[in-house]
């Protein structure tokens, strides 16, 4: 950051150049010297032979390659009926799956009995204490809807604890394993998903990035225009397809997720060739800040370490003082007395 008087007078410096510092500047064949301007031409060289480029507003923006997966659009999530420990029959992502294929068992675990048990002891309860009808009418029908979970498939545990018939879980739809919810042998409750089904003909994309790269796309998202994604092959530059950012409403909590990560869904528009479980690569590119102008790195000058440009003013060539904001990308953001479309002049 370079302090107001050493600016002005570094400012200053530029200006007492004069004209032999333009000449020099816009000199096609000049001789670089330490400081980076050419010794001053013999003969001025006409300003139509100059190149010249717009002051533009908005930052470079930023771009980002994620890693990501296509996957077929879920259609839908198999849950479990009851409560029990779960065990899948389509177990790996990928599987095909036909409507009314058996997806998963699920064993009802003794805590379904306890839950109906303890429905028996607060209706009873109710009953005794003389609560309102609705009150009772909704301990019947908690208890009648346990007992037809565990009578379920022609055969359950009763109240006294008969060992338990698995539950067959069927899927609805035609399509493939998206993903497996519930590992095998692991305890879910009624309404848990087990299994998720999308079709192979509705494609979707899957990327895992960092907390903070999510919510700096849900930002970009938020306004038109504010990031563009484009699928690419895995190792190529060629473009497969562009790509919207899924709600985040919508968003994935996949099983196994890293710490601090989220997965994020990308809906997919024209796909070329693309098919489920294929590897691509996402480049993201988040536009831009308004509020601040942007020039080529290649016309920013300097002397004396004060940058500026050179800009075509009415009265001729003027050399504009300006700090350079950023990492020194290409186009640099800079702060100066510019205005968005003022020309300015490159070597």
């Amino acid at each position: 950051m370079i302090g107001t008087g050493a600016r002005a007078q570094s400012a200053t410096g530029i200006a007492a150049v004069g004209a032999a510092l333009l000449l020099a500047a816009c000199a096609t064949a000049a001789t670089p010297t330490r400081s980076g301007l050419g010794e001053p031409p013999t003969e001025p060289p006409p300003l139509d032979g100059l190149r010249w480029v717009e002051v533009e507003p908005g930052g470079p923006g930023d771009r980002i390659d994620l890693p990501g997966r296509v996957v077929a659009q879920v259609q839908e999530v198999v849950v479990a009926p009851v409560g029990g420990r779960v065990v899948p029959v389509a177990g790996r992502p990928g599987d095909p799956v036909e409507a009314g294929q058996v997806v998963a068992r699920v064993f009802p675990t003794s805590t379904d009995v306890e839950a109906l048990q303890q429905l028996a002891v607060a209706l009873e309860a109710a009953v005794a204490e003389g609560a309102p009808t609705e009150a009772i009418e909704e301990l019947l029908a908690a208890r009648d809807e346990a007992v037809a979970r565990l009578a379920a498939n022609g055969g359950g545990p009763d109240v006294a604890g008969a060992p338990p018939e698995p539950i067959e879980v069927v899927a609805d739809t035609d399509g493939v394993v998206v993903r497996v919810d519930a590992a095998a042998g692991s305890v879910v409750a009624s309404g848990d998903p087990i299994v998720s089904v999308g079709r192979s003909d509705a494609l979707e994309v899957h990327v895992v990035v960092a907390d903070e790269v999510a919510a700096r796309l849900d930002d970009a998202a938020g306004d038109p225009g504010g990031v563009e994604l484009t699928v690419l092959a895995t190792g190529s530059l060629q473009a497969i397809a562009t790509a919207a950012l899924a709600p985040a409403a919508s968003r994935i909590v996949a099983a196994g997720e890293p710490a601090g990560t989220t997965t994020l869904r990308l809906d997919l528009v024209d796909p070329i060739g693309l098919a489920d479980r294929v590897r691509v690569r996402v480049e993201a590119v988040i536009a831009g800040d308004d509020d601040v102008l942007a020039v080529p790195a290649s016309a920013i000058r300097t002397l004396d370490r004060q940058p500026f440009v050179l800009v075509d003013r009415p009265g001729g060539l003027v050399a504009v003082p300006v700090e350079v904001r950023g990492d020194g990308g290409d186009p640099v953001v800079v702060d100066g007395e510019l205005e968005p479309g003022d020309r300015v002049a490159q070597p």
